[in-house]
């Protein structure tokens, strides 16, 4: 039996036929229950409880298999279509395969062309259940995906190193969990950050505006990355994404190439894990909106890092204790904190030890107790007051530095959150060429 309110149901819905249960016992209450007083939770529980009762003693399925259960994930289904461009868009859009962007027409002819951007045949499964609703993707699938967001056949190994990435555990077992990242009120999205020779090799921009439009290689692999989620996933707004207001992450995913040339530290963020510099590496994260950090004035590294220490200090995005983030550093940026000497280990301390915020700022324990959302420091950190200065993260090793972007004293912090993998996933792309 699951008890819902009002506007997660469709979500509790969606939730139990993913797991495979083509019906449950579902209790409705009144949305909302969180942030409204406490007799008036208790009023809700109490008109429910009969509901629960008779579903407890009463309740039958009203089905005991699922639509399209034993539908085979390859090959994918072609169909025969006559209209014009936005005819096809509308089509595309009413049932559910695109995100209401236009998309190209991944024609048999198209998809077979994508499909030889790689060595690996169109019926391999290359993630056995997506999030939330476990769709099944195949090589084909993503070629698929691949011609609708306006990828070339060069970047299929991309795409598969993408999905590599966005699959895999996380290293913190209290750390990544896809389907809660793709079905949170919270606007979390995926930020992707390519490392290697094929950055320049296949044009994926690094360098000044990266991030930002008219870089039609790295738009591509954004979009493909959100209809990876939302056509095989399912996660779409109302159900199963929940997203309260959503973000433009949530339509195309933020995709760049990481900077080396610009990275006075000179070492590339996965040859600090181990690879090599002629690896080719799928940087994979995701967190809530970034926040920007403008600051021209700082000569002094420490100067800077204050700054940044107190960027991370936004408690609406940085609970305390939560997993850290990446701060995305412009090449000037990071071109001043290492100008004294400073090793990104120095910087990661010396912003753990000042990214903090007083404890009473922090979002409030419910009636004494802890809840998701709540700042709750575990007993191993002594007593507090409003007063006591409450770390963003658990440690210095759980923020991160990679330089991407061109000229200007920008840079961004991205909070993980709680959803996020961390450490960041690393997967590399030539296994998949």
């Amino acid at each position: 039996m699951t008890v819902s309110t009002s506007e997660f149901i469709g979500l509790a819905r969606t939730s139990t036929e993913s797991f495979g249960a083509p019906d449950q016992a579902f209790v409705v209450v009144p949305h909302p229950l969180g942030m409204i007083p406490r007799e008036e939770v208790i009023a809700k529980a109490d008109a429910a409880f009969p509901e629960i009762i008779k579903a407890a003693t009463e309740w039958k399925p009203s089905r005991t298999t699922l639509p399209d259960q034993d539908k085979k994930p390859y090959p994918l289904e072609t169909i025969k279509f006559t209209g014009t461009y936005a005819d096809l868009n509308q089509m595309f859009y009413d049932k559910g395969w695109s995100l209401g962007l236009p998309v190209v027409p991944p024609t048999r002819e198209a998809v077979d062309a994508m499909l030889k951007g790689t060595s690996h045949k169109p019926d391999e499964i290359v993630w056995d259940g997506v999030p939330p609703r476990n769709g099944i993707v195949t090589v084909e699938m993503v070629a698929t995906l691949g011609v609708m967001a306006g990828a070339k056949p060069e970047h299929m190994p991309l795409l598969l190193g993408i999905v590599d990435a966005m699959k895999m555990p996380s290293e913190n077992p209290e750390g990544f969990d896809w389907r809660a990242q793709t079905t949170t009120t919270h606007p979390t999205a995926p930020l992707v950050i390519i490392s290697g020779p094929i950055v320049k090799e296949l044009g994926v921009a690094y360098g000044i505006g990266a991030m930002g439009p008219e870089n039609p290689v790295n738009l591509a692999l954004g979009y493909f990355v959100n209809l990876l989620g939302d056509v095989p996933g399912g996660s779409r707004p109302p159900d199963a994404d929940k997203s309260t207001q959503g973000w433009v992450g949530n339509t195309i995913a933020t995709v760049a190439g990481e900077n080396v040339d610009g990275n006075p530290w000179k070492e590339s963020f996965p040859v600090e894990r181990g690879f090599k510099p002629e690896d080719n590496v799928v940087i994979f994260a995701g967190g809530g909106m970034p926040l920007n950090m403008n600051d021209h004035a700082s000569v002094d590294p420490k100067d800077l890092a204050e700054v940044m220490a107190n960027t991370m200090n936004a408690v609406g995005p940085s609970r305390c204790f939560q997993n850290g983030g990446i701060w995305i550093l412009s090449p000037e940026h990071a071109a001043t904190l290492s100008r004294e000497g400073w090793t990104k280990k120095d910087i990661k301390e010396f912003l753990w030890n000042n990214a903090k915020a007083p404890f009473g700022v922090q979002p409030p324990m419910v009636e004494g107790k802890c809840s998701i959302t709540s700042c709750c420091p575990p007993e191993s950190f002594g007593p507090v007051t409003p007063d006591t200065l409450i770390p963003v993260c658990k440690s210095a090793d759980q923020i991160e530095l990679i330089v991407v972007g061109g000229p200007g004293k920008q840079s961004q912090w991205w909070p993980f959150g709680e959803f996020s993998p961390f450490p960041p996933n690393l997967a590399k792309i030539d296994p998949w060429k």
